[in-house]
């Protein structure tokens, strides 16, 4: 079951395709779906968590995450509540630090 927030059941994302594919994850609310989520690396996963403090890790997790996955659909699934599902679009993903630093030592 989806975690939920005063009751109200949360919606739940599912990454479709690329290294993340079947990935899950909540959101906040029905109202806060984006076109485009955003996650990070697995490369990346064990610095964040091994980052102390939620707001720190809330903020190096929005730093890492570059891989791009776009909105396809909402299904209604039992157990789960709505799910909205995402699939790889890695043209649209944000260049990382790592990416830049690479570039400029070339």
């Amino acid at each position: 079951m989806s975690p939920s927030r005063g009751g109200v059941q949360m919606p739940q994302i599912q990454l479709i395709g690329g290294e993340l594919d079947g990935w899950t994850t909540s959101v906040p609310s029905v109202n806060n779906r984006p076109d485009v989520y955003f996650a990070v690396p697995l490369q990346d996963e064990g610095q964040v968590k091994a980052t102390k403090g939620a707001k720190c890790r809330a903020a190096l997790r929005t730093k890492l995450a570059t891989l791009a996955y776009s909105y396809i659909k909402t299904i209604r699934k039992d157990k789960v509540g709505w799910e909205y599902q995402y699939v790889r679009t890695p043209e649209r993903d944000k260049a990382s630090e790592r990416q830049g630093e690479e570039a400029e030592s070339e």
